[in-house]
């Protein structure tokens, strides 16, 4: 009975210890993840100016947070970039949205392209390339209608470029 009575404390223990660690690598995972997820970006002048930013924007049909996530857009901390909306047919529902933004932030470079070019078997990239002939800038960033940006995420993205980098993705945030 002794060694039966030892062997389930032996079980218990082992499983007690088991539990802790689990919690601290949860932990310090949650820590690091905190310390190098959420820093601050870096607003100091660069050494060179930053390069120009071209955002493509594919759009079909509006959802209820269409028009505050295309708002973010127009918001950005970011010294140069346009945005380039890009929708099948004048007949969709979010040209009216796009409109109303372009009139509310007439100061923002952006256009509104209407209809695409066959290059593909894609749709969303047949309805980007009449746009991402037409950008401006050397950097391409596409985003798709339901991200929603901070200010500081483009610039806090052109700060991660480097001449052995050529793609910085950043993972979409939840937002209530």
């Amino acid at each position: 009975m002794i060694p039966m009575v030892y062997t389930v404390y032996g079980f218990a223990i082992f499983f007690i210890i088991a539990w802790v660690c689990l919690w601290l690598i949860h932990i310090m995972a949650l820590s690091y993840s905190k310390w190098k997820l959420h820093r601050t970006v870096d607003r100091s002048p660069p050494e060179q100016p930053y390069p120009g930013v071209s955002i493509l924007k594919p759009l079909t049909g509006v959802d209820p947070n269409l028009f505050s996530n295309l708002e973010t857009f127009f918001t950005l901390d970011y010294p140069t970039y346009e945005v380039l909306f890009c929708v099948e047919s004048e007949h969709d529902p979010a040209v009216m949205l796009v409109n109303s933004l372009l009139h509310k932030y007439p100061h923002i470079e952006a256009r509104l392209f209407i209809g695409g070019m066959c290059v593909g078997v894609n749709p969303k990239i047949n309805n980007m390339q009449p746009a991402y002939l037409a950008a401006k800038y050397p950097m391409i960033l596409i985003s798709d209608a339901g991200i929603r940006m901070r200010e500081d995420t483009l610039l806090d993205m052109v700060q991660h470029m480097r001449e052995d980098v050529a793609i910085v993705h950043q993972m979409p945030f939840v937002c209530p």
